[in-house]
């Protein structure tokens, strides 16, 4: 949005060049993009992008009553609209009266409209020059002296109005939701079925406007037109935003209303339109009629501020002079308790993005100067003994970067064709108002945003990736939506960077499986307890995809995509894929600590000949289940197929470690134990000792 400087300087008393005004506007928190010199008279223009939450700074109003509370220059009030208004009372005429009626529709959508007829405007009336140069600068069309009248209004307060020919108006204003079919064209000349989300301007039945975004052409002013009918509302973000973008639309109007307007600005905007139509282009005003809803704030809103918070929070003691000037600079009235350790504020209205105490401290931090709080702020840190709290979900990414991932930030839209081809068995959701078709349904898992990523470095030749992301799945249960917060990744191309030292390894399911166990031994769990159970998955490859389960319990799963689903996804190399529960993976168990023997352990490696069928985990399950006290632990160290091993059979070395806690074992009850176990998977499974 584009600013002059001598426009700001008639609100403003500032003497800083433009770069210095620029650096204060940036330590603001607005930036600036641009800085020009108009040849023509000097003047200075700024071009400015705004936070959404600084909707009040969207005029030379409000832009200059910021620069004088960062820069604690002094602001000047233009207009007395005191006087104002009291000419605006000599100045009412007409008995034309147009009545106005705000339909409720369970939700504040407009609390407060305003509605003035003025009859008789010269047509001949022409906007002026010192009018239209305040314009040209902001970059604003010259279209008809009303129009550009209420665009100056609008810039110089924030107040958007609208101006309708009252001869093409039928009886009645009705503020109310559009109902389905309805359709208006607007002023830009594209026609719009309406949405019976909309709210909409109509009169007795047809509507004349979309509420805070645009105007209708039927309705609209004309070189013909003599009667107006002036609009100045306050409709609230919620009932704005968003509905200029349903439309394909992008008005002034609806930014400014999507970000929030002052509630008290219609009355006053009125008031200056009316004052600037009657003495550019002539006119006799009526009365100002007005309409109110009960969500309409009747009183400014207060904070409670407290000395101790403002410590606490940006570690330097502000002093109660320092604190009281600043808020007092930013348009608010401070009243301190008797021990000036708390102060009650009431807030400007204008001000509607200050809600909270920490809203509070934020801007005294900001008018203060973030350049003058130490960067080592000095805080009093409590140490709380014996606190556990738990796994956290930053722990788990930290992790996962220490493994070599890298986080990645995908959209939770995603196109239909992708969701569908990798998870058709999951009923997503379609977006009613989707961005774009590529954007249009809600993912049912995090593989279609790490596909995407997969396949946009692919493209840019990056061969090795290890990613992931968390957010949320959104899918139905049968007639239940769900949402889920899920933990997944992605590994594909080389195991390691390619040395002159190590041989050219691929990535494996073992390589994604031992990421996953480590994530268990982040969360201090137990690996025994922890199940892959073989499992299908359209997408998956059938031999190389498990369901994750942790004490019987469902909490993720991991998978190679199948050869198939890579070539549709033109994707060369394996790709290996998991996704896990969050909550269930942040789930801590009770920790036990026992003491470590002081007597020696002894280990047995036995090699069996096992089935294809039977899992490793069977096999190690079984051994752990044996009621003895004695094995510390057992786990798999070598696997072979190949010569002298039958086919449908592999060789499983398992290891077997010994020990007890107050005694040292003799080789005949380790050997006892090792018989039995021998003996067990033999019944079991079939299994053999391999000679």
């Amino acid at each position: 949005m584009r600013f002059s400087l001598n426009w700001l300087k008639t609100w403003v008393k500032i003497d800083l060049s433009p770069e210095a005004l620029s650096s204060a506007l940036t330590l603001s928190g607005l930036e600036v993009d641009a800085i020009a010199t108009d040849k023509t008279d000097n003047d200075i223009l700024i071009d400015i992008d705004f936070t959404p939450n600084r909707g009040d700074c969207l005029s030379a109003q409000g832009l200059a009553r910021e620069i004088a509370a960062k820069t604690n220059s002094v602001f000047n009030s233009v207009y007395d609209f005191k006087k104002i208004d009291e000419l605006d009372i000599a100045m009412i005429k007409p008995d034309t009266v147009f009545p106005i009626n705000i339909c409720e529709s369970g939700q504040p959508l407009c609390p407060l409209y305003l509605g003035r007829v003025i009859q008789d405007i010269d047509l001949t009336a022409q906007t002026p020059d010192w009018l239209k140069l305040k314009l040209e600068k902001a970059e604003i069309k010259i279209i008809h002296p009303v129009v550009d009248i209420l665009n100056y209004v609008m810039s110089e307060l924030g107040q958007p109005m609208h101006a309708f020919d009252l001869s093409k108006l039928d009886s009645k204003i009705k503020i109310r939701l559009a109902t389905h079919g309805e359709k208006i064209k607007l002023l830009d000349g594209k026609e719009v079925e309406l949405k019976n989300n909309t709210l909409i301007i109509s009169d007795k039945n047809n509507p004349i406007a979309i509420a805070g975004v645009m105007g209708g052409l039927d309705s609209g002013v004309t070189a013909n037109t003599t009667h107006l009918f002036l609009e100045s509302a306050w409709f609230t973000p919620e009932a704005i935003a968003g509905k200029a973008r349903q439309y394909g639309l992008h008005t002034d109007a609806s930014y400014r209303f999507e970000r929030g307007v002052d509630y008290q600005l219609p009355y006053q905007a009125m008031l200056l339109a009316t004052n600037l139509i009657v003495s550019i282009c002539g006119g006799k005003p009526g009365e100002i009629t007005r309409q109110v809803t009960p969500a309409l704030p009747l009183q400014l809103s207060r904070i409670n501020l407290r000395l101790a918070k403002v410590t606490k929070l940006l570690g330097i003691a502000l002093d109660t002079k320092v604190i009281d000037n600043i808020l007092t600079r930013l348009g608010c009235e401070c009243v301190w308790a008797s021990d000036n350790q708390q102060c009650d504020v009431t807030i400007p209205s204008y001000r509607y993005d200050l809600k909270l105490e920490v809203d509070l401290i934020e801007e005294l931090a900001r008018i203060y100067g973030y350049e003058n709080i130490p960067a080592e702020p000095s805080l009093t840190i409590q140490v709380l003994d014996n606190i556990d709290s738990g796994l956290t979900l930053h722990r788990v990414k930290q992790h996962l970067v220490g493994l070599g991932y890298r986080e990645v930030i995908t959209y939770s839209f995603v196109p239909p064709k992708l969701d569908a081809l990798l998870n058709p068995e999951v009923q997503g959701i379609s977006l009613a108002n989707p961005i774009s078709q590529e954007m249009s349904m809600m993912r049912t898992s995090l593989l279609p945003g790490l596909i995407q990523t997969l396949q946009f470095n692919l493209a840019r030749q990056v061969s090795n990736l290890a990613i992931f992301e968390s957010g949320l799945s959104f899918y139905y249960e049968g007639e239940a939506l769900i949402q889920q917060n899920r933990l997944a990744g992605l590994i594909y191309g080389k195991r390691y960077e390619d040395t002159w030292a190590d041989p050219k390894q691929s990535v494996d399911f073992f390589d994604i499986k031992a990421h996953i166990e480590s994530l268990i031994k982040l969360k201090k769990g137990n690996l025994e307890e922890l199940v892959w159970e073989r499992a299908s998955h359209p997408s998956f490859h059938p031999g190389q995809s498990a369901e994750i389960r942790y004490k019987d319990n469902l909490i993720g799963w991991v998978g190679a995509l199948a050869p198939s689903m890579l070539a549709k996804l033109d994707i060369i190399e394996p790709a290996y894929y998991f996704e896990l529960k969050v909550d269930a993976l942040l789930e801590t168990p009770e920790v036990r600590y026992n003491k470590f023997s002081a007597f020696p352990s002894t280990r047995r490696d036995l090699a069996f000949i096992v089935p294809e069928e039977v899992l490793a985990q069977s096999i190690l399950a079984e051994i752990r289940e044996r009621d003895t006290s004695i094995i510390q632990d057992s786990f798999i160290f070598d696997v072979y197929r190949g010569k002298n091993i039958e086919t449908g059979k592999k060789s499983l070395a398992v290891g077997i470690l010994f020990q007890h806690p107050t005694r040292t074992l003799v080789e005949s009850e380790v050997e006892e134990v090792v018989t039995a176990i021998i003996n067990n998977l033999r019944n079991k499974f079939g299994i053999v000792l391999r000679d």
